[in-house]
Formats: C-alpha cells, structure tokens, sequence
C-alpha cells in the first residue's frame, strides 16, 4: 500500500480498505489473508528552498494461507 501527502497535510488513511483490498488482491493469487509489516517507509518525494514539500509512504504486505 502506498499513499501521499503534502507537507502540511495530515493524511487520514483507510486501514481497513487497505487490509480489505490486499486480502482480495491475495485471494485472486491462491491465499487466504494478507498481513501487513509494522512499519512504513517513508522518502521524500518533492523539494523546495525550504526542505521537503510532499511525502511517499509505503507499506509492505505478505499473503498468507
């Protein structure tokens, strides 16, 4: 799952749609569930003069059976 977001912006994130979407994503491929790794990573994806302007976060799911 990846999401992004301003500087300024405060994002509101849907983990429960992100979880609905990535066990579907692994049932098509034959699992039964997905789980989700503790922790996101995060780069900055736009500069200014004033430093970083826009943020990637991503999460890394496994399928499970």
């Amino acid at each position: 799952m990846m999401y992004q977001y301003g500087g300024f912006e405060k994002p509101i994130v849907q983990w429960d749609d992100a979880k609905a979407r990535a066990k579907q994503r692994c049932i098509e491929w034959g699992y039964k569930n997905a789980e989700f790794f503790d922790a996101g990573i995060s780069e900055c994806i736009a500069y200014n003069q004033y430093g970083c302007t826009a943020y990637r976060i991503t999460y890394k799911c496994q399928c499970t059976q």
